[in-house]
Parts: structure tokens; sequence; C-alpha cells
């Protein structure tokens, strides 16, 4: 019995072959039902998601940037509360600026809606003032000059004097006249002068009298009191910034021809306004720059911040002799201090445990149980001084033969051999007997040409062979 009305199973008990559905090609119409053509119209399906690529680079553990970003510790990072933060970002000079700013501009736009108002009310009534007026007049002038004996009454002549007939011409207010610079009124009307007048002179002297001050405080003393002659002030750093001595308030007064356009301060008897291209304007009032000025003067007499500077340079000079002393010594060390060489401190320990054992030998020797003559003293004693004179042979041979391995294995990692290495020497006069007359001559010049290019290595060689040397003596 098949399962799901699908392919019944084969004689050989085999499972039913699966139907696999149609492959829609691109390009190609496939006929479909009704039905599915309204599934597909209602069923919404989220975006494909890129496949991954395999060939992608993947480390299998952890890199040394991974493990030594785990060893750093994390930092704590703190929030603060909710009405904190609020409060917080409600007092930021920026958020109050621009409060401020919008402020203004709705008073603006608030007085100038009155002001459009007001004018027009006031166009209106004297327009109807002035209509009404000249009608009541213009009838009162027929009635007279019908009846040449008409007479006003008391509640016209009262609103007559009181409440002239006022025009919207004349309700305006008169335009403002510019004066003209340079020139003054005489009969014949406006002449030129030749000169200017003595109140610009007058301004001008005492604007070029300004100029260069340092003393910020007469500078401000100043601008208050001639507030009525001069506007503003211009202020620029006396000195460089790469200068010692420079400081946001070491500044002089000067033309603005001459002020630095990068960075530069406009004092006036109101506020104290530092302008940067690029940046956001920075004003305080005057009073409020004084007291800093004040206050910046009085930490500048401390002395924690006179000998700042001092104090700066000399732990700077300090610091960079320590690092040389110790530069020197760690220096000296790796060059004499052995002991701490993983290649030469078996060679030296070995060589200390002979020379101890060494110190054991006896030049001469004698048995107190035995009675000697001159002549077995003797010879018992040339005995004892052949077998001692064989120990410190063997002695001398071993000590060479292990400080000679030592230097070797240590020029070989460094990467040199020594030129007289049996190893090599045996390996060219092999190749060489294996060669003929002008297969040698051409191993000649390899050997001189490998020569050559090595010469460059021949210091650092020759700065090892120093150090072993001294291993040596």
């Amino acid at each position: 019995m098949s399962l799901g009305g699908g392919n019944p199973p084969n004689n050989n008990g085999d499972l039913p072959k699966l139907q696999l559905p149609p492959v829609n090609l691109p390009g190609r119409q496939v006929d479909m039902s009704k039905a599915d053509k309204l599934k597909s119209r209602l069923y919404s399906y989220a975006p494909q998601v890129a496949p991954l690529n395999p060939r992608a680079l993947k480390f299998k553990g952890v890199t040394q940037c991974q493990a030594r970003r785990l060893t750093q510790p994390v930092e704590r990072k703190v929030e603060p509360l909710p009405v904190l933060q609020k409060w917080q970002e409600t007092h930021q000079p920026e958020f109050i600026q621009r409060a401020e700013m919008l402020r203004l501009r709705d008073i603006s736009i608030a007085k100038k809606q009155a002001e459009k108002a007001a004018q027009r009310l006031l166009r209106e009534a004297v327009s109807n003032d002035s209509i009404s007026d000249r009608e009541s007049l213009d009838n009162m002038k027929s009635k007279r000059h019908d009846n040449d004996e008409f007479e006003l009454t008391e509640l016209e002549t009262f609103y007559r004097e009181h409440f002239p007939v006022i025009t919207y011409e004349q309700m305006l207010p008169p335009p403002k006249l510019e004066p003209i610079v340079g020139r003054g009124k005489s009969k014949k009307g406006k002449v030129h002068v030749t000169e200017p007048s003595n109140c610009r002179k007058d301004c001008q002297e005492k604007w070029v009298s300004y100029f260069d001050m340092t003393d910020l405080d007469e500078v401000a003393k100043i601008v208050v009191r001639e507030k009525q002659k001069i506007a503003c002030l211009y202020l620029t750093p006396t000195v460089p910034k790469d200068n010692t001595s420079y400081h946001h308030f070491n500044l002089k007064v000067a033309p603005f021809a001459e002020v630095d356009k990068n960075d530069y301060l406009v004092i006036s008897w109101v506020s104290v306004a530092r302008f940067r291209p690029g940046q956001t304007i920075e004003a305080l009032p005057l009073e409020t720059w004084v007291k800093e000025l004040h206050i910046f003067h009085t930490l500048r007499e401390l002395r924690t911040f006179k000998l700042h500077r001092k104090w700066k340079a000399f732990n700077g000079w300090l610091k960079n002799m320590q690092s040389l002393k110790t530069n020197k010594c760690k220096k000296f060390l790796n060059e004499n201090l052995f002991i701490l060489n993983q290649t030469l401190r078996p060679a030296i320990l070995s060589v200390v445990n002979m020379c101890l054992a060494t110190q054991e030998l006896n030049l001469f020797t004698v048995d107190i149980s035995v009675c000697y003559s001159l002549e077995s003293f003797m010879q018992t004693q040339h005995k004892h001084i052949t077998t001692m004179k064989q120990k410190l042979d063997t002695f001398r041979q071993l000590v060479s033969q292990t400080v000679y391995l030592a230097c070797r294995r240590c020029l070989i990692e460094a990467g040199f051999f020594p030129d007289d290495d049996p190893v090599i020497q045996n390996r060219a006069l092999s190749t060489a007997s294996s060669l003929s007359k002008r297969d040698l001559s051409s191993f000649v010049e390899q050997g001189l040409e490998r020569r050559n290019m090595i010469y460059t290595l021949q210091a650092n060689k020759r700065s090892i062979c120093k150090r072993l040397t001294k291993l040596v003596g």
C-alpha cells in the first residue's frame, strides 16, 4: 500500500523516486493559475540576504590584536540619570545660544507684525476721518457760499479747534537726511572742503595712540570712558603661538590691517568677542572678561604655575638622561655579561667547573708513612709532575675545544661561519678536486664575487668577533 498517493515501491523493494518541482529558467514564462497569481500578489517576502563569501579571510584562533584588546581592562560606561542628562542637555552653551536666538527671532517677528497691524489700523482710521471731514467741509462751504450769514455751531467749533483735519501724509515721520561727510553749507549751497573736520582728526589720533597697548585693564577702561567716540578696538596676540610667553591674554591693540584674521578679538564697552573662521563666535560681557583676566594673572603668580615651564623642561631633561644611562648600561651588559647568553652560558659553566677541579690538583705528593731517600723522592715527584702535566694538557684542550664550539655556535646563530671552519674547508676542497681547470677558475671567481657580496655584512661579523674575543680573553 502506498502512502500519500505517491508512486508505489518497485518489486525490488526500492523506495519510489521523488518528482522534483520544475525549474523556472530566466526569461521563461510560467503558466500560473488565478489562485497562484492572487497569492503572489498578496504574499510579501522579506528581502533576500546576500550569501556569505566562502573565500573570506577567517582566523581559526585568536589573533594578537584580539588578545591584546581582551587583556586591556574595559572602562565602565556610566550613563547619567534621565533627569540629570536632560538638565545637562538643556544647560549646554550651544542649547542656550540656540534657544536665545529663537526667542529673539520670535520677538522681532512679533514686533514687525504688530507694527504692520498698527500702521494698517492708523491708515484706515485716518482715511475714514479725512473723508468724512472733507465731505462736511465741502457741504459747509457750499452753504456758506449760498448764505454768507452762515455760522458754525459750538460743537463744530470745538471739534475744529481740538481735532484738526490730519491727512495720512502728515502722519508719516519725516525722512532722515544722512549727513554728507566732507561737505559744508554756504550761501551758494553745498561745497567741498579742503580738509576733514577737527573731530575726525582727534579720533584718528586717539586710535593711533592706542595701538600696541598691552595693558588690557587700561584698554578696558579706555573703551568704557571713550564709548561715545570709540566703538571698538581690535586685539591680536603679541607673540606667535610657538613662543614660550604665548597665552590667551597676551594681547595688544592693533589696526584691523595688522590683525591675524585666523584668531583675533574685538573689545567694546559692552562685550569682548573672539572671531575664528569656521567656528562659533565666543562673546563675554566686558566685566566678566576683566574678572577672568585678573584671575588668570593671580594664578600665574602662584609658584606652581610660575615654575611650571622650568619644571617641565627639567623633567624632560631628567628622563632623557635616565634613558640614556639605562641604554648605555644595557649595551654594556649585552656586550660583556656572557652568562646571560643562552649559547655561551653552558660553556662558561663547564669551564668554571673544570677550573674548580684543577684547583684540587697538587704540584707535589708526599706519603707520610714512607721514609723517602733523596733519589726516591725525586723520582716520585717527577712521576707526579708528569701526571699533572698530562692532566693540565687535557684541561687546556677541553677548555679550548669548549670555547671554540661555543663561539662557533654563536657565529652560526648570527648567520655567519668562521673563516677556519673545517666543514667549509673540506667542502671547498672536495668541490675543487672534482672540477676541471676551467670550472675551477669559474669557481674561484664565484668565491670572490660571494666575498664581495657579503662585504657589507663584515661589520656585523667583526663586532660579534670582538665580543667573543673578550670572552676568550
